[in-house]
């Protein structure tokens, strides 16, 4: 009886974020370990004995792919209960480590963007904001106005930029909406004439574009009753009507993904353009071209583009607020790690063959998911100012 109170008491404390640092770092333990089933429902787990087996499982045995499943509260109560006298069994030698990430603590992004006008003039929107609209000028989603100072009558350049650690929202004059992710940009004009609908990205966004009606005959014979809509990266143009997709097209990656969730849209294949602005043909011309149905992505390595069949949740979950690995490897993690938490990781060369299934909240304590990692690969990990040092 004595322990079901010590643990009942710790679940009290965990749950009121009053805990020491140590035992939040147990609690976080034991739940990302025992995440490596399907569920984490109580009839799951039945006994102290089916508890100690996952344990044991989860934290010695070496596996080709490795779970992070998110928990729920109700599911961790039960967990906690029945693991009465294990506490103390899983503080070991391990423990210096997650002490030291718990005392350099980096937090997780927010809303953070900055908007840069055609005279070069760049605006820092407001951080209790989750987006802005272009319309009748430039509002915040609440209706309260962005100082900008430009002239209705002439079409303007704006980029909206996030910085590592940030993400926006804007609704474009045509009513078409985009979620930036961490350490993106957008650029697009503050008004769009004629049947011409042009954007430019670099990063990751996620689109939901509104049908637009012209008159004539638009890109395809099937849908002539509607105007295109030109997301361009530096690699190819995706053509949307109505529709929504994400597109990753970060710098560092190695491919750019088109993952279509509703609609139809084509991905064109292009070289690298010098410079953007709306209409002007600065692009060579094709070097390959797919249409996308729902449920497909498009994977451009500056080649041939291919097409896969996928789930399209790990690609948009980071909307929701999630970061979700579908097999994904170390270093792919690491680089969402640090666009979202804005640091950099420096060490050991990264081991290969490690890949992970599963998600995490976006909006936990970087520490947290460093404990988790570290539980799972074997590598330790140190938080040095904005540095994440790595060690075996």
């Amino acid at each position: 009886m004595e322990d079901h109170q010590r643990i009942a008491d710790l679940i009290a404390r965990y749950q009121a974020g009053i805990c020491t640092e140590a035992e939040r770092a147990l609690v976080d333990r034991v739940l990302f370990t025992l995440a490596e089933g399907e569920t984490l429902s109580p009839e799951a787990l039945r006994s102290k004995e089916d508890v100690w087996a996952a344990l044991q499982t989860a934290i010695r045995e070496e596996r080709p792919v490795r779970p992070l499943r998110r928990w729920l509260p109700y599911a961790a109560a039960a967990v906690l209960a029945l693991a009465v006298g294990a506490w103390l069994l899983l503080v070991d030698s391990r423990q210096s480590s997650v002490d030291s990430l718990a005392a350099n603590e980096i937090l997780p992004g927010g809303n953070r963007a900055v908007l840069t006008l055609a005279d070069g003039r760049v605006i820092d929107l407001s951080s209790e904001q989750e987006g802005i609209v272009m319309q009748d000028g430039i509002q915040y989603l609440d209706g309260s106005a962005v100082p900008h100072n430009l002239t209705a009558a002439q079409t303007h350049m704006l980029a909206l930029t996030t910085p590592k650690g940030g993400t926006y929202q804007i609704t474009l004059p045509d009513g078409s909406k985009v979620w930036l992710n961490a350490a993106s940009t957008l650029k697009y004009p503050s008004r769009f004439s004629g049947d011409a609908r042009e954007v430019f990205l670099e990063g990751e966004a996620f689109f939901e574009i509104k049908k637009q009606p012209i008159k004539g005959q638009g890109w395809d014979v099937e849908t002539h009753d509607y105007a295109s809509f030109n997301v361009r990266t530096t690699g190819q143009t995706v053509e949307v009507l109505g529709t929504q997709f994400n597109l990753s097209a970060y710098p560092d990656e190695e491919a750019t993904k088109t993952t279509l969730v509703e609609g139809k849209v084509r991905v064109v294949g292009l070289v690298e353009a010098q410079d953007f602005a709306p209409n002007k043909a600065n692009h060579a011309p094709d070097k390959s071209s797919v249409i996308l149905s729902p449920g497909q992505q498009a994977t451009n390595r500056g080649a041939a583009i291919t097409i896969h069949e996928v789930d399209t949740e790990p690609f948009i979950a980071w909307r929701d607020g999630l970061i979700v690995l579908d097999r994904a490897d170390l270093p792919t993690i690491i680089r969402q790690l640090e666009r979202w938490y804005d640091v950099t990781f420096e060490g050991e060369p990264i081991p290969a063959g490690i890949v992970m299934d599963g998600e995490v909240p976006r909006d936990v304590p970087l520490a947290t998911v460093l404990r988790a990692l570290e539980l799972n690969t074997g590598i330790h990990f140190q938080i040095n100012g904005r540095r994440v040092l790595m060690s075996q």
